[in-house]
Parts: structure tokens; C-alpha cells; sequence
């Protein structure tokens, strides 16, 4: 257990100790008044332990265009970190696995970082072999779809940075018939019906 201490003094002649925080395994918590509380709602701490993340494996795409996704996996470090104006993700791709369906974002940026192994990054130029220490960036606005593909034999580990405007963002995936509306409002087809 990690145990830390900021004591904050009190004004005044007796320079008497009013609030005192402890860090409890990586967790603020706030003394005052003799109650421990804790602080911030489940805040962790700056050191994220990635062991500790949700795993999320899978897509939310609809039959059939799950498929290629359904091995992929997710943590939302950017969530357990407590950030609201962009999203971090650590990214496994298994061997044949994809990052994505191949898409596009009307209001938000994204960036990826290549941490392990060699993934084929699919846009609308072609085809670019991305390997550890390699990046890329999509630009929110330009209808270029893109995704990453794992056609090797180990996985693929990828860090995934992006701006969180889901309110504003919808997009399409060029190569089938599906787009995702704003505020996650879920998918339609491109004439507009929903997407089951």
C-alpha cells in the first residue's frame, strides 16, 4: 500500500492543521473533520494501472460488419485517466483482426501510434505498412476512410489518440453500406434507414 500526505495549515495564529488529503493506493482521499471521504469519484491516481482497465473486445457494428472487429481489443485509458476533450485507447489486434471497419469522422481528429508488431493502415491512397514507432493521423472533415488491418501472425499493439466530440461527429465507412450518426445515436444505412 502507497500512503501519502499534503497537509494544508490554517491561517491564523495557531497555524493549526484544517485539511489533510492521503493518498490511499493510488487513490485521493480527503480528511476533514475527522471523515475520510473520497475524493473526485473514483479518480486513480495519475499512474493508470493498465492491468486494472476494462477490457473491451468486439465491435458495435451490426451483422455482418462485426465480423472483422469481433477479435479487437480495447482500453479506455483516456476514460480511466479522467480526460473529456480526447480519448486514449490501447489497442490489441490479434492476428486477421481489424481496428475498424474502414471510416471517416466529420468533426473529429484521430491519431494512432504503433507500440508492437506491423499493421497495414487501409485509406483511400492505398495500402502503408505501419510498424513500432510508426504513426498516422486523420484529419476531422476529410473524407478519407481508414483503418488498420493485422495480416501478420502476432498482434498488433496500438495507441489510439482522438478528439471526443460526439455531439458533433457522424461519418461513413465507404466500403459498405453503413454510416454512424451523431451523438451516438447509432448507425442508418447511407439512404438513411437504421442499420439492424
Amino acid at each position: 500500500m502507497r500512503f501519502s500526505l499534503r497537509l494544508v495549515p490554517a491561517s491564523g495564529q495557531n497555524r493549526a492543521i484544517h485539511f489533510v488529503t492521503a493518498l490511499v493506493n493510488n487513490r485521493p482521499w480527503s480528511l476533514a473533520n475527522n471523515q475520510l471521504s473520497l475524493l473526485w469519484g473514483g479518480f486513480m491516481g495519475k499512474r493508470i494501472d493498465v492491468n486494472a482497465v476494462q477490457v473491451f473486445t468486439g465491435s458495435g457494428y451490426p451483422a455482418p460488419f462485426d465480423a472483422p472487429c469481433a477479435a479487437r481489443a480495447r482500453q479506455r485509458l483516456g476514460d480511466a485517466a479522467g480526460l473529456t476533450d480526447f480519448g486514449v485507447n490501447l489497442l490489441r489486434l490479434p492476428a486477421g483482426a481489424w481496428s475498424s471497419q474502414r471510416h471517416w469522422h466529420s468533426a473529429e481528429d484521430e491519431f494512432v501510434y504503433v507500440l508492437e508488431g506491423e499493421a497495414v493502415l487501409v485509406t483511400d491512397s492505398g495500402e502503408e505498412i505501419l510498424r513500432a514507432g510508426d504513426c498516422a493521423g486523420f484529419k476531422a472533415g476529410l473524407r478519407d476512410g481508414h483503418h488498420l488491418q493485422n495480416r501478420s501472425s502476432r498482434d498488433v499493439v496500438v495507441l489510439e489518440i482522438g478528439s471526443r466530440k460526439v455531439a458533433d461527429d457522424e461519418g461513413e465507412y465507404p466500403d459498405i453500406d453503413l454510416r454512424f450518426l451523431k451523438g451516438d445515436a447509432g448507425f442508418a444505412r447511407k439512404d438513411g434507414t437504421p442499420a439492424k
